[in-house]
């Protein structure tokens, strides 16, 4: 099947080529953190086997505290972040991380346990706005969240 074809708000998450999460280890650094979203253009990672998640803007909170960059991460990741199943569709993903504020989700698997990938509010966002024929007032969601149409 293509799914390149079935694109749009009701795609599945497991039909989209989410990146792997990336995961630092229990005892990493917030520098350690900063260095891998900078090395990697992503804007969160897990953290541990507890799957903890650090955004970029924990990072950002923690600086503005006066934290030093050798601070342990996990002591700034939420512990208890949103996780989705990948037989959500997108549009509902985006809906969840709208309501609960967040820009990032963890996607997993029932299928395959141990995997965990990312979904961010500027890719759900750009699924949601690639279909034609929706409310005018969309095309302030993608400029908002800057998301490069095709």
């Amino acid at each position: 099947m293509n799914t390149a074809a079935r694109r749009g708000p009701g795609t599945l998450l497991r039909e989209i080529a989410l990146p792997a999460a990336a995961v630092v280890p229990e005892d990493a650094t917030l520098q350690d953190v900063a260095a891998v979203m900078v090395a990697a253009g992503i804007s969160a990672v897990l953290v541990g086997d507890a799957h903890g998640i650090v955004t970029e803007r924990d990072v950002v909170r923690a600086v503005a505290r006066g934290e030093r960059a050798d601070a342990a991460a996990i002591d700034y990741s939420t512990d208890d972040p949103l996780l989705v199943v990948d037989t959500c569709p997108v549009i509902d993903a985006l809906r969840i991380m709208l309501e609960y504020g967040v820009r990032n989700l963890i996607v997993v698997s029932e299928a395959r346990a141990g995997s965990a990938r990312l979904l961010n509010i500027a890719g759900a966002a750009a699924m949601v706005l690639e279909v034609n024929g929706l409310p005018q007032w969309l095309s302030g969601l993608r400029l908002a969240l800057r998301v490069e149409m095709p």
